[in-house]
């Protein structure tokens, strides 16, 4: 098992910040499946940069994490985000913890870390605001910033399921039934136990790349030129190259909120753009008080199952996802019909 210190130093095979996790993820699957969202949620703003592959003869990509962005206090940062000046869009990415509540119920305390789109992370607080419509709990001293369904004592569960609209990928978000139960002890203690292994924030902080070597990148994929005199990599403007200066026209429309990112337009005349939109959520009570080398984390432990009676109905099981996360390339390239 490897350390935070010696991924974050291995810079010379630098794996996406998620690479430590991506077998754990949840898969959402396509009927409603019951589950519980825990407060410590991460905000991640990702670039995904095009390049032409020789090799290939095609027009390939990968994924960047921007550097115009505070990873520990979760805010903006100017930062000189090389892809930020050459107006690529950085598109935000919502990770949270959950527990199954099927797998629960079989005596497996899971956590598993998923990845939420903005309009689920939307969709969250306003389920929150209509479980509080009436004014806050028993017991919650603060009467202008109301809980939401991640809060461990006064959150609630929610069903939640992957599906097709229109060619596009939704996931809608509805409370459970009898689903505003406080967390447990032990599922407490699960999920502060996962998140010591698994801890985005640190996760992307360690593996944030330097602006030279993310510069030396786009020079060496030839998605800027380099400066003039030989390629050094560590010039502090971006000349976009011939290559990146053809007409990508199915790129220029912006996605909806909530779409996966799509590959902004090339550069203009080496003209820099605003800093990564990269932001986020709403400021709420616990949804996002925490708001990308990679650790191999520990797999969720099954642990004994919850003594007292599960509060919830039973159900049938959903159904298993067979979605996978894609070698960073061609192949990783965010479709403009998924929601997330």
């Amino acid at each position: 098992m490897g350390t935070l210190k010696k991924a974050a130093s291995n810079n010379n095979n630098r794996q996406r910040w998620d690479e430590s996790f991506k077998d754990d993820v949840y898969e959402i699957p396509s009927k409603p499946s019951r589950n519980r969202i825990f407060n410590d949620v991460t905000t991640v703003p990702m670039h995904w940069v095009e390049f032409f592959s020789v090799k290939r003869k095609e027009k390939s990509g990968y994924y960047d994490q921007c550097l115009n962005w505070d990873y520990e206090n979760e805010k903006a940062a100017d930062n000189g985000c090389p892809m930020c000046e050459l107006g690529i869009r950085a598109s935000s990415y919502t990770y949270a913890y959950l527990i199954n509540r099927s797998e629960q119920k079989k005596g497996n305390l899971q956590v598993r870390p998923v990845r939420l789109t903005p309009k689920c992370v939307s969709d969250l607080l306003k389920l929150s605001d209509i479980a509080y419509s009436e004014g806050a709990p028993d017991g919650w001293a603060d009467e202008e910033n109301l809980p939401d369904a991640t809060d461990p004592k006064f959150g609630f569960d929610i069903l939640i399921s992957k599906s097709q609209n229109n060619n596009k990928t939704e996931y809608p978000v509805h409370s459970a039934e009898n689903g505003k139960i406080a967390l447990s002890k032990e599922e407490t203690r699960a999920f502060k136990e996962y998140i010591e292994h698994v801890n985005f924030a640190k996760l992307a902080k360690a593996s944030l790349a330097p602006k030279a070597e993310i510069m030396a990148k786009l020079i060496q994929l030839g998605v800027i030129d380099g400066p003039s005199g030989g390629g050094g990599g560590g010039g502090n403007s971006a000349k976009a190259s011939s290559k990146a200066k053809e007409d990508y026209s199915k790129y220029d429309d912006v996605p909806e909120d909530g779409d996966d990112p799509v590959t902004a337009p090339p550069p203009k005349g080496g003209k820099a753009a605003p800093a990564s939109s990269g932001k986020k959520p709403e400021k709420r009570a616990s949804l996002s008080e925490d708001d990308d080398a990679p650790v191999k984390p520990k797999a969720g432990k099954p642990g004994k199952a919850a003594e007292r009676a599960l509060p919830w109905e039973e159900g049938d099981e959903e159904g298993e996802s067979e979605t996978s996360y894609a070698t960073p390339d061609a192949d990783d390239a965010p479709s403009e019909d998924d929601e997330d």
